[in-house]
């Protein structure tokens, strides 16, 4: 995240005393994470000013303008003085700090500032036994420059107010025992249901006092906290407890999972604002996101017919926003039921595929049959139609005209970046004024960042739809996407054409943020391969990943006196495969929307190992703790993986 660097000559060494004000804890924690004490020059403290800008372009020339939580660092004899705009920059100018650290650091300058203000992370809220990886998360989204986290909390934060929720929520997600059940159940129905989230909470729930730990943890880092609570769509943790406030249940009575609330149903808001009302007062937010994405239904129960799902769906959004802005809280949306374009069904047909008699889901002991969907546009599929039953297909209506409509101060996730035309993307938002930044974020597929951001779109949020730990983050290429990202948002050499610097510079950076203290001590470095492919989606949506279905087998230490010791190989995580391809190409997504089309599989060793290039391909090398010398490795594989696992080097280092 440092965008531009003048650091040479003889490196400066620096005790960790922190000379003008006292460290806070996040700081010191910083600081003792690259510094030992001792002797050395000072850490001092300034405030970012006009002085401090004119030492900046003495140094640099033209560069960007100071803005948001820009910050500069000079090294000198003395020691490092760290001028910082906010207090999250102090924590970035720290963990730049450690980022060029080695052994001391060269004299001269730094000077960082981002190309947006909101930088943001989207994820569940962890399980019980995992609230040390969501500790680990936040410090990694500040060392690469993140200032806000979008926590999605559903059925798995405690409602006093409500305990029935928590009860079915825990029930509802045991209900799913199996990995993919969830897209199962998802097309059993005649309509398409929105995703399921029981990766949420680990499929249980949070009591307020340990997310009150969560959220003291943040606010000690200055990140800010965005609640996530979804309503009107992905609504099933209130509606299983409570069908009877579902607009399902009027288009099947018979499912017993509903997940689309009524608009129309009082009792419906007295739930919905309960559930706000403890939300707001254990966070304290600024702004919540009520969701609203994935809307297959409207219009279903005897009310709701009397109006037009785009009637519906600004009065139901125009409620929530009175009811928290009287609370003074921003309110903020995903955003495509606002747009006009085939994607999640905005005035689509849902085309039901024909059942290929054998995939079936048993629901509460009936086999229901899978059929998957397919989106086609209204104004393409009324021909269509005619030769299906009516079983074969769901008219979700339109709602694009809302955009018009709804509160002006609304705060939108646009996810649909490479999934309509800009101009009916953030085109559409900002010539309305309504505030947005790109959800769903994927900075390695993302076309063309810095003319876009600079629109005036307020910046991004990466999306992470698994389980909130880090190696299910590192396999969902979440890991890698925060770094990479990072430079999109505050680096000068990030060149969109030159996609393989990017990746290895961002690999590097992961990677020593990960590992680099494993360096520093005795230690192994293996380097590997292979050959194996094990083809798979993203761990997502209640798509679990089981770890040992990746092992391919063992890393045989042999040790000096002796003794050995089996250290596992799991694709994707320690190992990747050999035949990399460093090219990407611009596709079409559909209806005008633009992505890079990338090599999915070689991010997912990325953190844990550091891919390095050899004439026969890519390799990964990943470093383990050694407390003896090692004098060997082999591999001691699976059958079915012989012959396709390379090991390229070892390196025992003391």
């Amino acid at each position: 995240m440092v965008t531009y660097s003048a650091l040479s000559g003889e490196k400066i060494r620096l005790s960790g005393y922190v000379s003008f004000g006292t460290a806070t804890d996040a700081e010191k924690k910083i600081l003792s994470s690259f510094l030992s004490g001792g002797t050395g020059g000072d850490i001092k403290f300034f405030p970012f000013s006009a002085d401090t800008e004119k030492r900046v372009r003495e140094t640099f020339g033209k560069v960007r303008q100071p803005r948001g939580d820009c910050f500069a660092v000079f090294v000198g004899k003395e020691g490092a003085e760290l001028h910082c705009a906010t207090p999250i920059s102090r924590l970035y100018a720290l963990c730049t700090l450690r980022r060029e650290y080695r052994d001391g650091i060269a004299a001269g300058a730094l000077y960082s500032v981002p190309k947006a203000d909101v930088r943001c992370v989207k994820t569940f809220l962890p399980a019980k036994d995992k609230l040390s990886d969501f500790f680990e998360m936040i410090d990694l989204l500040v060392a690469f420059g993140f200032n806000k986290v979008m926590i999605e909390l559903g059925g798995a934060m405690e409602y006093e107010s409500h305990p029935e929720i928590n009860k079915a929520w825990k029930e509802y997600c045991a209900f799913f025992d199996y990995s993919n059940k969830t897209n199962l159940v998802q097309c059993s129905r005649r309509y398409p249901k929105n995703s399921i989230h029981i990766d949420n909470g680990g499929g249980d729930f949070l009591s307020k006092a340990t997310i009150s730990e969560l959220i003291s943890y943040c606010r000690d880092r200055f990140v800010e906290i965005i609640p996530e609570v979804p309503c009107l769509s992905h609504a099933d943790y209130l509606l299983v407890p409570h069908p009877e406030l579902s607009e399902t249940r009027f288009a099947d009575a018979d499912d017993p999972f509903p997940n689309v609330a009524c608009p129309s149903n009082e009792d419906y808001y007295k739930l919905l604002f309960d559930i706000l009302d403890e939300v707001v007062e254990l966070f304290s937010p600024e702004r919540v996101n009520i969701c609203h994405d994935e809307i297959y239904m409207f219009c279903q129960c005897p009310e709701c017919k009397k109006h037009s799902a785009e009637d519906l769906l600004v009065t139901h959004i125009s409620r929530i926003h009175e009811h928290l802005a009287l609370k003074g809280v921003k309110t903020e949306i995903w955003g495509e039921k606002l747009l006009d374009g085939l994607h999640c069904g905005e005035g689509d047909i849902a085309i039901r595929e024909p059942h290929d008699g054998k995939t079936f889901v048993n629901i509460n002991g009936k086999d229901m049959p899978v059929r998957y969907f397919s989106l086609k546009r209204d104004r393409d599929a009324d021909e269509l139609i005619k030769e299906l039953p009516e079983d074969g297909y769901w008219r979700i209506q339109r709602t694009c005209g809302a955009i018009d409509r709804v509160p002006r101060d609304l705060e939108i996730l646009n996810w649909s970046w490479s999934v309509v035309a800009e101009e009916r993307g953030e085109d559409a938002y900002l010539s309305r004024g309504l505030m947005n930044f790109f959800g769903n974020f994927h900075g390695l597929n993302f076309c063309d960042f810095d003319r876009r951001i600079a629109k005036g779109v307020c910046g991004v949020c990466i999306s992470n739809w698994g389980y909130a730990d880090l190696e299910t983050m590192q396999r969902n290429n979440i890991l890698q996407n925060i770094s990479y990202s990072s430079e999109m948002l505050w680096g000068e050499r990030h060149n969109d054409a030159d996609f393989k610097t990017n990746l290895y510079r961002a690999s590097e950076e992961l990677h020593n943020y990960l590992r680099g203290d494993k360096y520093s001590d005795p230690h192994i470095e293996i380097t590997s391969s292979t050959d194996v492919v094990i083809p798979h989606g993203n761990f997502v949506d209640g798509v679990i990943h089981i770890k040992e279905d990746y092992r391919l087998g063992d890393y045989r230490v042999e040790y000096e006196d002796g003794t050995c010791e089996m250290i596992p190989i799991y694709w994707g995580l320690n190992t990747g495969i050999r035949n990399v391809a460093y090219t990407r190409k611009v596709k079409d997504v559909y209806d005008g929307g633009l992505e890079y089309d990338t090599e999915k599989y070689v991010y997912e060793p990325i953190g844990i190992s550091m891919p390095v290039e050899y004439p026969d391909g890519t390799y990964y090398r990943t470093v383990y703790p050694a407390e003896k010398t090692a004098v060997n490795v082999t591999l001691s594989l699976l059958p079915q993986y012989r012959g396709k696992v390379f090991l390229k080097d070892f390196k025992y280092v003391r």
